[in-house]
């Protein structure tokens, strides 16, 4: 399935050293990698001291929400 991915959703996952061809079908293995280091991002580096997501934890979330829905 090709996700259609945001400009700053791409910026994020660039960042993530993830280089896919997002155009392109992703495999389920490049999901789970997907959805994976976005999670760990997210949990490590996206919330505040109280557990609230920053600019990029939303922009996280969105993509992680595009991958629940494959």
């Amino acid at each position: 399935m090709v996700i259609k991915f945001n400009e700053e959703q791409l910026k994020i996952i660039k960042k993530l050293g993830l280089n896919y061809d997002l155009i392109q079908d992703l495999s389920d293995d490049e999901c789970a990698e997907l959805e994976e280091k976005v999670g760990d991002y997210y949990t490590l580096h996206c919330l505040d001291e109280n557990y609230e997501p920053n600019e990029e934890g939303r922009i996280c979330e969105s993509i992680l929400d595009l991958l629940s829905e494959l």
